[in-house]
C-alpha cells in the first residue's frame, strides 16, 4: 500500500515590523504602574545628560533676571538655600521610590494619603501647563528671531514636537537630549562669546534690599517644576 510523502512545513520566517508598528510599539503605555525591569536601562551617564538638558531650561535666564537685582552674592545663596531645601522632599521621595518604585505622585499617597496626592496632582496639573506654555513660547520665539519667520508656527513646530516626545517616553527624550545637548553647549558657548565681545562685564553689586521669600520662591518654582 502507497504511502504519502508528507513533510513537516518550515517554520516561516517572520517579516520585519514595519516603520508604523515600530512607532506604535515605541508609545509609552506604562502609565503609573511600576517601569518594568526590561526597559530599566538608564545609566548614570544617561540620567546625567536628561536632568542637565532639564535644568537648562526657559527660567535658568529668567531667573538670573529676577534675581540679578540682589548681587551676585545674595543671588547665588538663594540658589543653594532653595536647592538644599528642595533636596528634602526630592530625597524622601527618593527613598520611598526604593521600596515603591513608582512616580512621585503616585509615592505620595503613602505620605499625605490619596485626597492630599489629589491636590498635588491637581497643583502640579495647572503649574505644568503653565510649564509647558512657557518653554514652548520662548522656544519658539526665539527660533522665530534667529530665521525671521512667524512665532505662530514655531508655537506649533516645538509644542508637536514636545508631545510627540512625552508620548513616546523617557527613551525617545534620551535620545533627543543626548543628541541636542552638544547643540546647547554651543549655543551657550557663542552666547558667552558673545556677551564678552559686545559688553562690559562687571560684578553684579545689589541695588534693592533681599527679600528672601521672593527669592527663595522664585529659584524653588523653577526646581519643584523641573522636578515633577
Amino acid at each position: 500500500m502507497a504511502t504519502a510523502d508528507i513533510t513537516q512545513p518550515e517554520n516561516p520566517v517572520p517579516e520585519p515590523p514595519s516603520l508604523r508598528q515600530q512607532l506604535g510599539a515605541d508609545i509609552e503605555i506604562v502609565g503609573v504602574a511600576p517601569v518594568p525591569e526590561a526597559q530599566r536601562t538608564m545609566t548614570p551617564g544617561k540620567m546625567f545628560i536628561v536632568w542637565l538638558m532639564a535644568s537648562a531650561s526657559a527660567t535658568t535666564p529668567l531667573i538670573g533676571f529676577l534675581l540679578f537685582h540682589y548681587g551676585l552674592a545674595y543671588m547665588i545663596a538663594a540658589i543653594v538655600v532653595a536647592f538644599l531645601i528642595g533636596a528634602i522632599p526630592a530625597g524622601l521621595f527618593s527613598e520611598m521610590g526604593r521600596q515603591v518604585p513608582l512616580t512621585a505622585l503616585v509615592v505620595a499617597r503613602k505620605t499625605f494619603g490619596w485626597d492630599g496626592s489629589l491636590l498635588f496632582s491637581s497643583l502640579f496639573t495647572v503649574v505644568n501647563l503653565g510649564w509647558f506654555g512657557l518653554n514652548t513660547e520662548i522656544g519658539a520665539s526665539i527660533l522665530a528671531a534667529i530665521t525671521h519667520s512667524s512665532t505662530y508656527l514655531w508655537d506649533v513646530i516645538v509644542g508637536g514636537t514636545e508631545i510627540i516626545l512625552v508620548l513616546y517616553g523617557m527613551k525617545w527624550l534620551e535620545r533627543f537630549y543626548r543628541y541636542t545637548s552638544g547643540v546647547l553647549v554651543v549655543c551657550y558657548l557663542a552666547l558667552t562669546i558673545y556677551l564678552v565681545t559686545h559688553y562690559t562685564l562687571h560684578y553684579p553689586k545689589q541695588t534693592v534690599p533681599m527679600n528672601w521669600g521672593t527669592a527663595l520662591t522664585t529659584e524653588a518654582y523653577s526646581a519643584c517644576c523641573i522636578e515633577v
